[in-house]
């Protein structure tokens, strides 16, 4: 806040919001022999009392449902080698260990995260999990030694030590200044969350500072902005709530929902959460469809000085690993500068590896100064720069996925032809629009009116076409997508079956790009972990689902399918019928989800299309 204040920004407040915080100070893991080894943690996950828990520890390998097969971990520590390509994340692998009656877990990751060359990174994350037993991670050399001693010598008396507060009636602050415009109630806002593991440094400690940096620079060249510009450091967006796959983001979320008087005034967000990675070679940007021509004819203009590929690259994203999402989620468009998300996750990602070495400062300086010109060039702009074309071409490419495909989309012959209609009913209005807009004028009034409209437009768009797969964190895309992903999944490896090909079916349906979604660690996990990580977890009657809330297209359970197919090829059967069956029962659900998800796209375009049909020229006033 004093920074804020020093800057210039005004009314600089922070805001409470109601969190489940987590106080975590320090955690270690001791067997015989060995000087007491560091520790993380993950919320919700609880910590130990104070004096430890000392109880023997088991290899139960890589944690899946079959490595608890006849191995007794009732009361024990169990340690594992966590695959994140069998197992989804924290909050499952704990849950499976807390099924078979284990005390708590000690875990070293395979691959994912905290691949640092030193082998010795630790990484947290939010646990997506019930906070029943404590779950702990080792780096990759400890996690070496454990497994060696266990292999040798069997199971090891252990002493694990979780220093954890937990508080299910925590308090967060989001912090808010700004600078005031000559619209002094309609909004840009440019944020990053304060919120860290380890040193955050790059994550995002250099997202705040880079917020600041425009503010500073805005204010000092006497810029007097056509928004009022909003300056947000929001809180939680690691983590913020207990036993929810919507445990993140939380912060921004309770900072749209606690501010009604915004919503439809808000033209767009520009948010930072890392900048400058050091194995970060080209600038990008993502934004959603409507502001990518915007971003083209600005960003995609320039030639950066610092990064090795001087070309900035533009995409449609909007995506759950940022605050993008939440922005979409209430109708906000919104802009980030984009990293090279791989190289960084698996090695530095949240660890006390994240600190000023990783990042590039001179590139990280080149981003902020083009970001604030970005800001600038947005604000000034006579009209709102949202391009409706681009949405409907975006649609239409999602609709034409099924031009090569083996396995065609669901027959939705009617819903498709009245989505079609729809799209080239809102193309003509909004070249209608365009037109209309050349002859408005420069009057306050018009000016206000008009945009006003494009906003509420191109938010109703956002807001509705954004849905959530089952991966996490994951990109935002519409449900009808995630619908045909499934029915095409489902017919296709009842297919299979039908030629007796099960194995290529099980293929089929776990494939995690393709596949039935969720269904990629079925095979991994018990039935109770596997529906309480997906389709529980999406349960629309459920009150902790925050962004999430009417935003989760409705998943296939193919647990028990799976399940079937791999036991009869096991024992040799090769009678496929009662999974034919189910699967294509299953197919048939998700087909009626397709129409009804294509009917309501439908009505979402021509709802955008009636608010743009307001954007007129007012009548003159009589005098």
């Amino acid at each position: 806040m004093e920074e804020m204040r020093s800057l210039g920004l005004t009314d600089v407040h922070k805001e409470p919001f109601p969190v489940y915080a987590w106080d975590f100070s320090g955690a270690s893991v001791e067997v015989e022999g060995y000087d007491p080894m560091p520790a993380s943690s993950f919320p919700p996950m609880p910590g130990t009392p104070r004096e430890g828990l000392r109880a023997p520890m088991v290899d139960a390998g890589h944690g899946t449902a079959e490595d608890y097969v006849g191995l007794d971990v009732r009361g024990r520590i169990a340690f594992v080698r966590f695959d994140t390509e069998r197992l989804p994340w924290m909050g499952p692998l704990a849950y499976e260990a807390e099924l078979n009656g284990a005390c708590a877990v000690v875990f070293t990751y395979v691959n994912g995260y905290a691949q640092h060359e030193s082998g010795l990174a630790l990484n947290t994350h939010d646990g997506t999990g019930r906070p029943t037993i404590p779950l702990l991670q080792v780096c990759k050399n400890d996690g070496a030694v454990l497994e060696r001693r266990l292999a040798a010598e069997g199971p090891l008396e252990a002493l694990v030590r979780s220093n954890v507060v937990a508080n299910s009636d925590g308090t967060g602050h989001n912090v808010i200044g700004r600078i005031p415009g000559r619209l002094v109630d309609r909004y840009v806002i440019i944020g990053a969350h304060y919120d860290a593991w380890f040193h955050g440094y790059w994550d995002n400690a250099i997202g705040v500072a880079g917020m600041l940096t425009m503010a500073k620079a805005l204010l000092e060249q006497g810029y007097r902005p056509e928004h009022t510009l909003l300056f947000v450091a929001t809180d939680a967006e690691e983590f913020g709530a207990p036993d929810t796959h919507f445990d993140w983001l939380i912060g921004c979320h309770h900072m749209l929902e606690d501010h009604p008087e915004w919503q439809g005034r808000v033209s767009a967000a520009f948010n930072i959460d890392t900048l400058a990675f050091l194995g970060q070679e080209q600038l990008g940007f993502i934004a959603p469809p409507e502001l990518l021509p915007f971003l083209r004819a600005t960003a995609g203009s320039w030639d950066t000085q610092t990064f090795p590929n001087p070309e900035v690259w533009v995409k449609e994203q909007v995506t759950a690993w940022t605050e993008t999402l939440t922005y979409a989620y209430f109708g906000i468009p919104p802009i980030q500068p984009r990293f090279a998300l791989k190289e960084a996750r698996e090695t530095v990602y949240h660890t006390q590896f994240d600190d000023r070495d990783i990042v590039h400062e001179a590139r990280a300086v080149e981003t902020v100064k083009l970001y604030g010109a970005l800001l600038a060039r947005f604000d000034s702009q006579v009209f709102l720069p949202v391009a409706f074309s681009e949405r409907v071409a975006s649609l239409r490419r999602t609709l034409g996925r099924d031009r090569d495909a083996a396995i065609p989309v669901p027959r939705a012959d009617g819903e498709r032809a009245e989505l079609d209609a729809a799209l080239e009913r809102l193309e003509g209005r909004a070249e209608q629009v365009a037109q209309t807009l050349e002859g408005v004028g420069q009057s306050d009034e018009k000016r206000k009116a008009a945009n006003d409209r494009l906003r509420k437009a191109a938010g109703h768009l956002i807001r509705n076409t954004n849905y959530l797969n089952a991966s996490s964190p994951e990109d935002a895309l519409p449900q009808h997508v995630f619908y045909e992903r499934d029915w095409r999944a489902l017919e296709g490896a009842a297919a299979e079956l039908r030629a007796g090909n099960a194995n290529k079916a099980i293929e089929i349906l776990r494939d995690d790009e393709a596949g039935v979604r969720g269904a990629w660690c079925a095979l991994d996990m018990s039935y109770l972990a596997y529906h309480r990580h997906t389709v529980g977890s999406r349960n629309r009657g459920r009150q902790d689902l925050f962004w999430g809330k009417n935003r989760t297209p409705v998943m296939t359970d193919v647990w028990v399918e799976l399940h079937s197919l791999r036991d009869k090829l096991g024992r040799g059967v090769s009678d496929f019928g009662a999974e034919i069956y189910a699967l294509e029962a299953k197919a048939q659900a998700v087909a009626a989800l397709y129409r009804e998800a294509l009917t309501d796209l439908a009505e979402t375009v021509d709802r955008a299309t009636a608010l743009l049909v307001e954007v007129e020229e007012p009548p003159v006033q009589a005098t």
